[in-house]
């Protein structure tokens, strides 16, 4: 027994020297925590992520005075808006990379605001006024339409004017309820222009700048304010769980070379299958113990003992996992390209930064989705020790009767 356990010990310190003596690996382990400590920096120091210019057409307009002044003074984590002196400025600023996107006010913006209120819309309601304010869907209007400038059309870019509507939100709302009254104008004693003022001044008097929300994981942790509003360290957890995928990949295709030169025909077919499963999970909790340090740095980070389980069973998931597609994919050649494949999937699939509802048998699959889904309680921590345990026997019996009986399910390529 003692001289089993030596032996073991053995493998497992000649495995660990084999990696870590590669220095391209340990480059990349020590460049996690690095990179990680400097996003964290970085997010912490910086007032946005996102730069918006605004421009008008007609700088005397007190209404857009009062949007553009708003605008500026509430300036949130995820974008800060500024003003540029005219139209041009704002498409320079744009086309050198200084704004991400740019919104031109028309000449009279309180009169586009009339107009799209006293519109009949299909949907009916402020919101599907407000959607047709900015989407250039709606009829045209005399007094034209808000310019939304953008180097690209991506998702920030999509999010980003999204936001602006809830910004503009309470102008145009007013001007809806104007709108309104004027066509009940007979139900009323008063004025127009009474009416007008009486609603500006009660609905100034009912702004409320409180948070009304209080941000919670399922597992009925509160999300600090640091948290909720740190955008450029928050994807960091899901995507070092990608790259312990990566590494899991990258390792089984170390051992696909190991069995194409003939360095295991030695080893007995027990022991190989034992083998190979260690010599992926080695290099796989090397990563993890790197990627605690980085997490550590991050405003996520949820405590040492909740981490290091969390961390565990992922490193047992990617690893029956990595193990388990390399029995099913013997080709070399064929696994090298999946592994894009796979970590686009992991990216895209798993909630690294936004959390799709479709697929989710397939979603389930890929072991970044439920660790990252375990972290706070969205899934039970059951299920990634029951993905763990049948990852692992399903790669060690697939080793056995696939890959040594020589029987793939995809022809090596």
């Amino acid at each position: 027994m003692i001289k089993k356990t030596r032996t073991a010990i053995l493998w497992l310190y000649l495995t660990q020297k084999r990696f870590l003596l590669r220095p391209l690996f340990l480059l990349l382990l020590c460049l996690v925590p690095l990179l990680s400590f400097a996003v964290g920096r970085m997010s912490s120091g910086a007032d946005s992520i996102i730069r918006a210019a605004l421009s008008c057409r007609n700088p005397s307009d007190e209404k857009v005075r009062e949007i553009f002044a708003r605008l500026t003074d509430g300036g949130s984590a995820a974008i800060k808006y500024y003003v540029c002196s005219d139209e041009e400025e704002l498409r320079e600023d744009i086309g050198s990379g200084k704004a991400r996107l740019g919104f031109v006010f028309p000449e009279d913006t309180g009169a586009l605001f009339d107009s799209f209120a006293a519109q009949e819309t299909a949907g009916g309601g402020a919101l599907s006024v407000l959607g047709s304010l900015l989407s250039g869907n709606s009829k045209e209007t005399d007094a034209g339409s808000i310019l939304v400038l953008a180097g690209n059309n991506d998702v920030v870019t999509k999010l980003s004017r999204e936001q602006l509507y809830g910004k503009i939100y309470q102008d145009l709302s007013l001007a809806i309820l104007k709108a309104w009254m004027d066509q009940h104008a007979g139900g009323f004693y008063m004025q127009k222009e009474e009416r007008d003022l009486y609603l500006e001044e009660t609905m100034a008097a009912y702004q409320m700048n409180e948070n009304l929300f209080q941000l919670a994981y399922p597992d009925e942790e509160l999300v600090s304010d640091r948290a909720s509003s740190d955008y450029l360290s928050s994807p960091l957890r899901g995507l070092l769980a990608v790259l312990m995928v990566l590494t899991g990949s990258a390792a089984a295709l170390v051992l696909m070379l190991d069995e194409k030169e003939g360095r295991l025909v030695w080893m007995k077919n027990g022991s190989r299958c034992i083998y190979r499963y260690f010599s992926i999970l080695i290099p796989v909790a090397d990563t993890a113990v790197f990627t605690l340090i980085a997490l550590r740095f991050t405003g996520s980070f949820t405590g040492w003992g909740k981490e290091i389980l969390l961390l565990a069973l992922l490193c047992l998931s990617v690893t029956g996992f990595s193990c388990l597609l390399s029995c099913l994919v013997t080709g070399m050649t064929l696994y090298g390209a999946l592994i894009p494949i796979l970590v686009l999937a992991c990216l895209f699939l798993t909630p690294v930064f936004l959390d799709l509802t479709f697929l989710r048998p397939l979603q389930a699959l890929l072991p970044p989705w439920l660790y990252l889904n375990s972290v706070h309680g969205a899934v039970p921590l059951q299920s990634m020790c029951l993905y763990a345990v049948i990852s692992g026997l399903l790669s060690l019996s697939a080793d056995y009767f696939l890959r040594i009986r020589e029987t793939p399910v995809f022809p090596a390529l």
